[in-house]
């Protein structure tokens, strides 16, 4: 029987439970309400593709905003920091950007690259030289995000593609000996008030028309997949815990002593970090700086976690890979877990397409010989079918995979391998053991990282063996004093490790034994869903752990709302009802019980009983934009028009151009009356492309590779031993 759990006491006010008596009636409807307009995407100014607003003043000048030297000799310290980060390193000066930016120019048209300079290449912009050939020994072309991009921003729209307002009067330098001076200065720089919001105009990305793609296609954007984590507070996919909160600036940007005085120190010498530490040990290693090539591997250390999850023989399911045999002769199957621990976005994230992180595995014997392996052969940058890789592939018209960030072939995506916080992905690897073995068999699996894929490199490498690339070093070590050589090898960081032994005792593992259980039934989730039940193995085991530790609580709430989520998606509703109502009980509150609950009743139509878990995720996690997709599509589908026109003006607040709200938008205005044509056609430039599917498909038809990996859970065949 199906309990009636409830919330707590303190959201009652906001609804009843989150499975319980909430689905019992329907709402009363509202009174009629004026209909609002439409909320539309804003389109770009006199700088599009780009949307900056760069307002005609001497704030706006590119010599103003390439200029380093008026800040740097006050803050010596984060100038210091700057000078070594992808931030400075960001235009002209980074030859792979470069290469990227080249090619298109060439093929779409010199104007197009103002989409790309309006984050990377601002003094250019601003100042017309995008439409024209720019010198390699252009000092703006080598300024990079420079201070007073940043720092004289006054407005972040939500759009992306460099969506801020520019201050058109410069900062006013301060006068060291006023004190109403240095306070005025303080006041005209601080970007405190934007907080995480700073990062929010650049790190937000889409493609269109205007950069001559066939149509609207949604690129990098670290800012929704945060706004909706449990690192803003807004987790609604699982029930977790221990989650600090941070956002971009806090994991970027933490407080850092300083040898230098700097007079934005605070009272302990600290400065923000102007290093931007994230996934560039490629630039560190081109730097030649040492201690920035081990802070930003330490950066990346621990953000994942590595698990040989399960082994199976003979049709056998060993969870946890313990007691698994080695049998010689025998044909195994292993399961590498990894899990998003401590990223606030998906993993990778920033260019996804040309990201290279990617799992190795070796398999030896007891004397340490090898039996087989993931060949190796990714890490040499050939083509390895058994490397499984992080990152989105994008295909053109023809759905052929692209590797080398060609923006403006790009089609549809094919493939997202890129795991969302806290979440998990589970890989499966197949080896024949050898006829006669010396065992135990012990196998290791790692995730290394590289900065980008060397199909990329190779490009980068050939141009700046060029006339213009020799120039443009030449320019580089004249303006910024450093080499850097595209050509040189990528350092390669170990992100995670773990290792089993079949037929012989497990290493030691310090997390519980539950949950890594859970784990493996929180990654095997996302299989097909005929392929679901290995999912609830591990879970039934998962429980049958905290059970036998006599745990409650947040951890058998978590196993028990993944299994009421598997249930959902196999359309056994009345049974996910249960389980969500038993994990309710053990964590009452948690918003992504009600979320979770009100996926299992959309999945079969029950609509009415959907509103009020929906409501109330969205009112506690109002930056998770899935709660509000699912909140106007679940009142679209009741014909409750003029609450779904509010629900999607809601979520448009935090994604313009978010393809369902615009369509639960233009539908709600027609169903109230109201004019619905910009509504319409802005859901009609915005939707997913018609194509997408059959790209999809023509790619796994074309390709063995393709086929594989379009398949959520997936198995590579190791490489045996010569």
């Amino acid at each position: 029987m199906v309990t009636r759990g409830t919330i707590t006491a303190a959201l009652l006010a906001l609804a009843a439970a989150a499975c319980g008596a909430s689905r019992e009636k329907p709402e009363p409807k509202p009174a009629p309400a004026p209909i609002p307009a439409p909320r539309l995407p804003s389109t770009a100014g006199r700088l599009a593709p780009s949307y900056v607003d760069a307002p005609p003043g001497p704030g706006t000048k590119g010599d103003y905003l390439a200029n380093v030297e008026d800040c740097s000799s006050c803050h010596a310290a984060v100038a210091a920091q700057w000078a070594q980060s992808m931030h400075s390193l960001s235009s002209f000066n980074n030859p792979i950007y470069k290469v990227a930016f080249d090619r298109l120019r060439d093929d779409a048209g010199k104007g197009t690259s103002r989409f790309c300079a309006g984050c990377h290449d601002l003094p250019l912009l601003v100042d017309g030289a995008m439409d024209r050939d720019i010198a390699p020994d252009d000092p703006r072309a080598h300024a990079g995000v420079a201070c007073r991009t940043c720092h004289g921003i006054t407005h972040i729209a939500p759009d992306g593609n460099a969506s801020f307002s520019l201050r058109a009067d410069p900062i006013p330098i301060p006068d060291t000996s006023d004190k109403a001076s240095v306070a005025e200065h303080k006041r005209a720089a601080s970007r405190e008030r934007f907080g995480a919001k700073l990062c929010e105009g650049c790190h937000r990305l889409f493609l269109g028309t205007d950069t001559r793609n066939a149509h609207h296609l949604n690129g990098q954007d670290e800012v929704t997949s945060w706004r909706s984590s449990a690192y803003a507070g807004a987790g609604l996919s699982r029930v977790d815990s221990g989650v600090d909160q941070h956002d971009c600036i806090g994991c970027h940007m933490p407080k850092i002593h300083s040898d230098l005085d700097d007079p934005a120190a605070d009272a302990q010498g600290r400065v923000h970090s102007h290093q931007f530490l994230g996934g560039h040990t490629w630039m560190a290693s081109m730097l030649g700086d040492e201690p920035l090539i081990e802070a930003s591997q330490a950066f990346l250390r621990n953000i994942v976690s590595a698990d040989v999850a399960s082994v199976r023989e003979d049709g056998r399911d060993y969870l946890g890979a313990d007691g698994a045999p080695a049998t010689a002769g025998a044909d195994v199957t292993f399961d590498v877990v990894l899990r998003n621990l401590g990223v606030g976005h998906n993993l990778p994230a920033g260019v996804v397409d040309l990201q290279d992180s990617w799992i190795e595995v070796d398999v030896t014997d007891a004397r340490g010989r090898l039996i087989a392996s993931t060949g190796h052969g990714h890490r040499r940058g050939k083509k390895d079918p058994s490397a499984h890789v992080l990152r989105v592939t994008l295909a053109d018209e023809e759905a052929r995979p692209l590797y080398k960030h060609e923006t403006n072939l790009f089609r549809a995506s094919i493939v997202d391998h890129t795991i969302a916080p806290r979440d998990a992905a589970v890989v499966s690897y197949h080896f024949r053991m050898p006829d006669r073995v010396a065992g135990p068999v012990r196998i290791d699996a790692r995730l290394v990282h590289r900065t980008r894929n060397i199909e990329l490199q190779q490009a980068a490498c050939e141009v700046s063996k060029s006339p213009e690339g020799r120039a443009l070093t030449r320019a580089r070590e004249s303006f910024r004093g450093v080499a850097l050589d595209p050509c040189k090898p990528q350092p390669i960081t170990t992100l995670a490790e773990d290792a089993a032994v079949l037929g012989g005792p497990p290493p030691a593992d310090p997390r519980p034994r539950w949950q890594r259980l859970y784990e493996l039934g929180m990654a095997r989730d996302h299989a097909v869903q005929e392929d679901l039940d290995s999912a609830r193995t591990a879970l039934d085991a998962a429980l049958a752990e905290l059970d036998a530790q006599k745990i409650h609580g947040q951890p058998r709430a978590a196993v028990l709302a993944e299994m009421g989520k598997m249930a959902g998606r196999q359309g056994r509703t009345d049974e996910a009802l249960a389980l969500l109502d038993r994990a309710d009980a053990e964590a009452p509150g948690n918003l992504a019980i009600a979320r979770i609950c009100a996926a299992a009743l959309m999945r079969v139509w029950r609509w009415d009983e959907a509103v009020a878990p929906l409501r109330l995720a969205t009112a506690r996690a109002p930056t998770n934009l899935d709660g509000h997709v699912a909140l106007a599509v679940t009142l679209g589908s009741l014909g409750r028009d003029a609450e779904a026109l509010d629900a999607a003006r809601a979520g448009l607040l935090l994604q313009p151009r978010e393809p369902s709200l615009l369509r639960v938008q233009a539908l709600a205005l027609r169903g109230l009356g109201a004019p619905s044509e910009a509504a319409l056609a802005a859901y009609d430039q915005h939707r997913p492309p018609d194509e997408a599917t059959d790209l999809r498909i023509r790619c796994a038809a074309a390709s063995p590779d393709c086929a594989r990996e379009r398949t959520p859970v997936h198995t590579h065949e190791l490489v045996p031993a010569r």
